[in-house]
Order: C-alpha cells, then structure tokens, then sequence
C-alpha cells in the first residue's frame, strides 16, 4: 500500500469510479437553472402537464365565471333574445378555446432552453402567449420588446 501523493489505493479507485457513476446517472432535470424556469425544469414531463392541465381549467373556469356573472347582472326579464346573444358573444371570446395543453407543455420548455436570458419571466406569462397561438419567437420578441 502506498502512501505517496498521486498514488490511489484501491479503496480510492472505488471510491472515485462510485463518484463518477453517482455523477452518470443525475437525471438531465437536475441542472441548476434561476428563476421560473428553475421550477418548471424541476417538473418532470407529466407533472407540467399536469400543471398545465390545471392552469387550463383555472383560466377556463375564471372565464366561464365571468361570463355567468355578465349574464346575470345583465338579466332582464322578457329580454331572452338579448340574453342568448350575450351569452354567445361571450363565450365566442374566450381566448383559450382550442388551445391545446400538451403541445404548450413541449413549447414551454423550448421557449426556456432557446432563450435562457428569459428563464426569469413566469411561466404563465409565457404559457398566455403560447397558448393563444404565439410562436416562441413571437413571445420571445414581445417580451424582450417589453422588458427593455
């Protein structure tokens, strides 16, 4: 057994070669990134789309909401036609219809891998612009527009 410096026992080649398989296996999702993108990266695949899952129905449901409330403070009675009229015309506004979650999920993530400078703004802000049909470079020059 050696005690010179530089020279590794056999313990210490165990010990490095455990390191460095510890260090082989991190799952890609560990990178240490800042802002809101740090938590969205954290997510795994499932889990964004399940958050995004549940971000649809919170926009959905606040619009629907507002609409019913519209409705109701409008309501007269003996006025249906009105009323019907108004219901469509809200319910055709709703900025969300046919925005589809999983391919935002996918968008997100580029979004924040192309523009890194970016990682800082929401991932709803982001997610608002995508799923109204925005390119990721559409959102990306609207906020750099926007943020300087």
């Amino acid at each position: 057994m050696s005690t010179k410096p530089g020279n590794l026992t056999w313990r210490g080649y165990i010990v490095v070669a455990l390191i460095l398989c510890g260090v082989a296996v991190l799952p890609s999702n560990s990178v240490t990134v800042d802002g809101a993108a740090g938590d969205w990266f954290k997510m795994t695949p499932s889990q964004r789309e399940a958050y995004l899952d549940g971000w649809f129905m919170g926009m959905e449901g606040g619009f629907t909401r507002g609409c019913a409330s519209g409705f109701d403070a409008r309501y007269v009675p003996g006025k249906e036609d009105e009323d019907i009229r108004f219901a469509k015309a809200c319910a055709s506004r709703n900025p969300l219809r046919g925005a589809h979650p999983k391919l935002s999920a996918g968008q997100v993530t580029l979004f924040y891998r192309k523009y890194p400078a970016l990682r800082g703004v929401p991932v709803d802000e982001v997610l608002s612009d995508l799923a109204l049909g925005d390119t990721v470079e559409k959102v990306h020059d609207r906020l750099t527009a926007n943020h300087n």
